[in-house]
């Protein structure tokens, strides 16, 4: 059989490696616009920061795929897919056929239309040439970051590490990693931001990039902020163009449609990744994941699938990771959603507060804040569903389930530091 794998990502990486994993004689093709190896964009903040060398963002190197039979096509573009005689067409003429073909196309930041965006000193944050392109813009001193979620986060400890003064907007929640905490635990960071010397502007948008040729400031309502240097951190949109042209069936939220074995409504084409929304059996509609463990899973689900091994994808984890200088927050599943009739266990164990999110006394969520081993040992509970009573067990003894093999599996972005 042939294969062929659109995206190296995380996503598509693991389809090609479980494809590998099952058959290794078929011929498998992965074509990236990326001209790089799989890297983790999980760490690219430490990259930035001067915390972490451009080196220790890879996860692979070129010759790797050629040790796996892999042929790797970087620095290329898809122009086009025709399902009809199985085929995928590049930029430079090249066409490649197929029996199975996945899409892992990933996602790209949302741009939000403002006057003064395309001045010299704005940039969005993504991949790594968006780091290094940041890097390379060294005479900024004052940064303000437009977003406030995971990656504005991210950003400004990254920048106000390597001596920047930074300025955070806060989204339309009115609050930081909104996503990943309630009101109480997003309260509580947004104080060590602002304790680290970070200004948080709330209730507040760009209306105008102010300067002639580069950044010289911003507009928020009418309040002027001097800078030099603004980064979009708005928050990210599948990248479905190509999915688009085959008429591939795109969901409510702007995601590819998959099912739960990430097939698409075209026979023999898959999709996994930032690009699908796929149904969660925890919030039982269909959702965008957006994160490196989600991502990660879908891939080897589409990839065991598309070689003809079954595979169910029953949820999403919605695992986020996030230090905040020196403090440490994860959240897992849900957030509680009081009208839903969730109940919420709060309280602190050793080294870390937490909320855990129940849903017919099943274990549907969590965050905390503190030692990441001690909170990790949720990740497995929430996997198999454990009721109140076995979550109970769990906090009196961390050690049952600190060390699951998923702890060492997933990235070295969610090993704590020192380890990646």
């Amino acid at each position: 059989m042939e294969f062929v794998v659109i995206g190296s990502g995380i996503a598509g990486d693991s389809a090609a490696m479980a494809i590998r994993q099952i058959d290794t004689e078929s011929k498998i093709i992965m074509v990236s616009e990326e001209t790089v190896p799989l890297y983790s964009p999980c760490i690219l903040d430490r990259y930035v920061s001067g915390e972490a060398k451009r080196e220790s963002v890879f996860l692979k190197r070129k010759i790797d795929y050629a040790k796996k039979g892999i042929s790797a096509i970087f620095g290329r573009k898809v122009t086009n897919i025709d399902v009809n005689r199985k085929r995928v067409f590049l930029d430079k003429g090249e066409v490649f056929r197929y029996d199975k073909l996945i899409l892992a196309t990933g996602s790209e930041p949302s741009i939000i239309p403002v006057e003064g965006f395309n001045r010299r000193g704005v940039f969005n944050f993504k991949k790594l040439s968006d780091a290094s392109s940041l890097l390379r813009y060294r005479k900024a001193k004052t940064a303000v970051i437009w977003g406030a979620g995971l990656i504005g986060i991210k950003l400004c400890t990254a920048l106000q590490k390597r001596g920047l003064q930074v300025h955070m907007i806060k989204g339309r929640s009115g609050r930081i990693l909104p996503t990943m905490f309630d009101e109480k635990f997003s309260f509580a960071l947004e104080k060590i931001v602002e304790k680290h010397g970070i200004r948080v502007w709330s209730n507040k948008k760009v209306t105008k990039i102010l300067g002639k040729e580069k950044v010289e400031g911003v507009l928020l309502d009418g309040e002027e902020v001097d800078c030099d240097l603004l980064i979009s951190a708005t928050g990210m949109i599948p990248k479905i163009d190509l999915a688009k042209k085959i008429e591939v069936n795109i969901g409510e939220l702007g995601g590819i449609r998959v099912d739960s074995q990430m097939k698409t409504n075209i026979e023999d084409v898959f999709a996994c990744g930032d690009c699908v929304e796929v149904y969660d059996s925890i919030e039982q509609q269909f959702l965008l994941s957006g994160l490196w463990a989600d991502a990660q899973r879908e891939g080897h689900i589409a990839g065991y699938n598309a070689i003809g091994v079954r595979r169910i994808m029953n949820g999403l984890l919605n695992l986020r990771v996030i230090y905040v200088f020196d403090a440490f927050g994860v959240s897992i599943g849900r957030l509680p959603k009081q009208q839903n009739g969730d109940e919420v266990l709060e309280g602190s164990s050793g080294t870390f507060q937490y909320k855990i999110v129940l849903k017919n006394r099943r274990f549907v969520g969590l965050q905390a804040i503190g030692d990441f081993k001690d909170a990790w040992m949720f990740f497995r509970a929430l996997q198999q569903r454990e009721d109140l009573m076995r979550i109970k067990s769990i906090i009196k003894d961390p050690r049952m389930l600190r060390f699951h093999p998923w702890y060492f599996r997933l990235t070295p972005y969610l090993m704590p530091r020192g380890m990646a």
